[in-house]
């Protein structure tokens, strides 16, 4: 399993995973299969997706959900010029799933 007990994705290491479009999809739709607590309509991410695919996603916060499942927040970005938005949203995906997902390097220049 992955790393248990994480209150954020950001890690010692300094990288943060992140989700595609496509990605989101697939782990959406598992999670809507196996009755997880927390998935996305999946018709709504479809509407969206003209605005939304083209991005990459960071998962901002995680956590263990139970033995099986780690549940994640997530940062869209919906936004049509000029009116910048974003969305939180929540999924739960196993610890497999989330241990392949890519990571990219967070620098903190604060």
């Amino acid at each position: 399993m992955y790393s248990k007990n994480t209150d954020s994705n950001i890690r010692n290491d300094h990288t943060i995973k992140y989700i595609d479009y496509k990605t989101l999809l697939i782990l959406n739709d598992k999670a809507i299969k196996a009755k997880f607590n927390r998935s996305l309509v999946h018709e709504k991410l479809v509407e969206m997706s003209d605005r939304i695919k083209k991005n990459l996603y960071p998962l901002v916060q995680t956590f263990d959900h139970n033995d099986s499942e780690i549940r994640c927040r997530i940062i869209l970005d919906v936004s049509q010029d000029p009116h910048p938005q974003t969305f939180d949203v929540w999924l739960d995906m196993t610890y497999e799933d989330y241990k392949i997902l890519p990571s990219m390097t967070h620098i903190n220049v604060a």
